[in-house]
């Protein structure tokens, strides 16, 4: 009787310690595995631009019109993209600076806003130049897209003059 007792007692152990193994490295991998929220991903992790997340949502064949166009810029885009995650890096850094300067810091969101400005400006640019390439229908699908993503709808139909 004592074994079967000893036996039931370290199956129980067994399954609980795989319980806690399993819910522990899901709560350290959910917490650890991530960058703190507010701090650039690291390199190579870095979500696409919004902008060419729209672009996939066109139909292929319409993706296919603009993707040499947006391929022949792709290698300007990740150093703009790498300047402005300088500044955001930059600007982190005087935050948690050991001697705080509030003028560097000035300096460095100063920077920032002139990197993500011209990023801005680029990609304006690009996709001006990319809805060129398409035709009536896939643009309006373009501004649907762009609409729906951003949480833009269209506005709603004028009050009935009768009330």
């Amino acid at each position: 009787m004592n074994i079967n007792r000893q036996t039931l007692v370290a199956v129980v152990l067994l399954i609980s310690l795989t319980c806690n193994v399993f819910l522990g490295g899901f709560l350290l991998g959910k917490h650890l595995g991530h960058p703190p929220r507010g701090f650039p991903p690291p390199p190579g992790m870095e979500p696409p631009p919004p902008e060419l997340n729209i672009l996939r949502e066109l139909p292929p064949e319409s993706r296919d019109k603009i993707r040499p166009f947006l391929q022949a810029h792709k290698e300007a885009m990740h150093t703009e993209f790498e300047k402005m995650r300088q500044a955001q890096q930059a600007v982190f850094e005087q935050l948690s600076a050991e001697n705080f300067n509030a003028t560097a810091l000035a300096t460095a969101f100063s920077q920032l806003q002139q990197e993500r400005s011209r990023v801005h400006d680029i990609m304006s640019q690009l996709m001006v130049n990319a809805a060129s390439q398409l035709d009536k229908n896939e643009r309006l699908a373009l501004a649907k897209s762009m609409r729906s993503r951003r949480g833009h709808h269209p506005p709603p139909p004028p009050p009935d003059q009768n009330d």
